[in-house]
């Protein structure tokens, strides 16, 4: 069975075109943009152990899918409260760390340098992924070298979509801070704030929280630009977004020819 070696299968759902699951990304290394099926985006046979195939759906795709159901809810307005806000920060951190170590590329270039008695390569980032994406190691991993500020949601307002980076994260200046951002859709992420930025701006007030919002589209443009220049020096240079998007800014960063 194919598994996605490097990004959430319900993210990748997301942005895949209604119909026909077929999805756009712009390949930095061979400089152009392509297009496939979602299911086989970044897929390969076989890579992870059943316990690791378990502990991703487990860990990582079945809270997804509650996190997005939460936000569908919240978002028509049925609910004043996000529902699971108290939850994020903790999914925010496991979802980030599992990421960085299931991605091949980030791994080999930024995780197994620091431990040289792994092996190193792609082998040893299988390796890594395989041994540290265990339920029974993974909370000793989390706890000894994690920590972040507060997560929350950050929605997109304007007409042009959050781009998504194979790594499915990237860092990135938000308002003069730099910090983590999470996409999880064309209109949504998780981002990081200071903590004591978040209980001043958006804590629980009166019943209910606030949220950041971007409404201009400059913005959202810039945040782009910080994806695919994060992803091009850590994850495998595969960005997906609309094709128009990808061309646009593919061809700013010279990372496309035509």
């Amino acid at each position: 069975m194919n598994s996605h070696i490097c990004i959430s299968e319900k993210v990748l759902l997301r942005f895949a075109e209604t119909g026909s699951g077929n999805l756009y990304y712009l390949d930095t290394k061979h400089r152009c943009i392509k297009n496939k099926k979602a299911k086989y985006f970044l897929s390969e046979e076989g890579y992870y152990t059943p316990d690791v195939e378990k502990f991703l759906s487990d860990k990582l795709e079945t809270q997804m899918g509650r996190i997005f159901k939460s936000i569908d809810v919240f978002i028509k307005g049925q609910q004043t409260i996000f529902e699971t806000e108290r939850n994020l920060s903790a999914f925010a951190k496991d979802a980030i760390l599992i990421q960085s170590i299931r991605s091949p590329n980030y791994c080999r270039k930024y995780i197994l340098p620091r431990l040289p008695h792994l092996p190193q390569g792609r082998i040893g980032a299988r390796f890594m992924a395989n041994k540290m994406l265990d339920e029974k190691n993974f909370g000793e991993w989390r706890r000894n070298i994690f920590n972040l500020h507060h997560a929350t949601l950050l929605i997109n307002e304007t007409s042009h979509d959050f781009l998504l980076p194979s790594l499915q994260l990237y860092t990135v200046k938000y308002r003069s801070r730099e910090t983590l951002i999470l996409i999880l859709s064309p209109q949504y992420a998780l981002i990081f704030i200071n903590e004591e930025d978040y209980q001043r701006n958006y804590a629980a007030k009166n019943g209910g929280y606030s949220y950041p919002y971007i409404e201009n589209i400059e913005v959202v443009h810039e945040m782009n630009i910080a994806c695919i220049k994060f992803d091009d020096t850590w994850g495998a240079g595969k960005i997906v977004g609309k094709r128009e998007d990808l061309s646009k800014v593919g061809k700013e960063l010279s990372f496309i020819d035509y």
